[in-house]
């Protein structure tokens, strides 16, 4: 129970009653209409700089942990963990992919509605089914890569099978995915569709480690983006 105490018209205690008896809380100032500061039963009272305002008490809740919930969070920890390792590179790719969405959140919810497989009775990411660029370009389907010493060598045809010329100037955005490590390698701005050939190198201590490949694309004039291409899982020599 909250009782207001008006001590002049100008001031005015607010306690509450309970089983220990009078307990201060609050201070209105400047009459019952005025603001007030400090706790009065589920209410906070915070004035600042003249202004008052009010604000209710945090609702505790408690976290049903579910197993659906703790799988949820470990596969969205995933996903997170890609997106650190390449938010420059995400950021670029997915720039105009979904307007209503940051890249982030977009290339998340990808991940989670489409590329998610099962192996044994485990779900993880099927990289082969993810899109690191994605938009309206023209994607670079026939393109190819080669591993080689300390680098991976990719190259595209210039003009695709079956479709007319397509805009030479469109940045090619290769990139080496760490599995293992979660690190990436990758350019951004370095080649365009007519260069026909771009080239990531790779740390040594590297060898041994799972990687994934992709090659994107992006006009940097629109910021449009095209469908990434996966060009294959390699183990680093």
């Amino acid at each position: 129970m909250i009782i207001v105490d008006f001590k002049n018209e100008r001031s005015a205690e607010c306690v509450s009653l309970n089983k220990r008896g009078r307990l201060f809380m609050a201070i209105i100032r400047q009459g019952v209409l005025g603001p007030f500061s400090g706790k009065a039963g589920a209410v906070i009272g915070v004035a600042k700089n003249g202004v008052g305002s009010i604000r209710g008490l945090s609702v505790s809740h408690k976290d049903a942990n579910t197993e659906e919930q703790k799988e949820q969070r470990r596969l969205f920890k995933l996903v997170q963990n890609i997106i650190w390792a390449i938010r420059p590179y995400l950021k670029r790719g997915y720039k105009k992919y979904d307007r209503k969405q940051s890249p982030y959140n977009a290339f998340t919810k990808l991940v989670l509605d489409d590329c998610l497989t099962l192996e044994g009775e485990t779900r993880t990411i099927d990289f082969s089914k993810v899109k690191v660029t994605n938009g309206t370009l023209t994607a670079m389907k026939y393109a190819k890569v080669s591993q080689e010493s300390g680098k991976f060598v990719f190259t595209w045809p210039f003009k695709e099978e079956n479709e007319s010329e397509i805009d030479g100037t469109d940045h090619v955005m290769p990139l080496v995915y760490n599995i293992d490590k979660n690190e990436a390698e990758y350019s951004i701005r370095r080649n365009n569709r007519s260069s026909l050939t771009a080239e990531v190198e790779v740390p040594d201590y590297w060898k041994g480690d799972k990687v994934v490949v992709y090659l994107g694309v992006k006009d940097l004039k629109s910021k449009n983006g095209g469908p990434s291409v996966y060009l294959g899982e390699f183990t680093i020599v």
